[in-house]
């Protein structure tokens, strides 16, 4: 579970909630991730950076995998008149990339 909160005019997603399948840790560590964020909790981890409002759209940001380590450019579009969040994480062009939909909790 993500909370996104406009700070300073960019929004930015901190990880509230981890769903973890049987057997795995409900608190996991960022184990593959670079530099000062290596085997920090991913629970309070910001995520999601760099997205700002752009007339009717959000400009371009940045997302970080806690499972892989890595950090992506990414896209988002609300949809569904704000209900859903759609999340596009790329490396070059936005082609090369996978999204995902988050819905959000009232």
């Amino acid at each position: 579970m993500v909370r996104i909160v406009e700070e300073h005019g960019e929004f930015v997603g901190r990880v509230e909630k981890v769903f973890s399948p049987p057997n795995e840790s409900p608190n996991p560590l960022c184990e593959r991730c670079p530099g000062e964020l290596r085997d920090r909790p991913v629970v309070g981890m910001t995520i999601l950076r760099g997205v700002r409002r752009a007339g009717d759209g959000y400009t371009e940001g940045t997302i970080l995998d806690p499972d892989e380590g890595k950090s992506y450019r990414c896209i988002v579009k609300l949809k569904e008149a704000g209900r859903r969040l759609q999340v596009r994480g790329f490396l070059g062009l936005p082609l090369f990339g996978r999204t995902q939909v988050w819905t959000r909790i009232e």
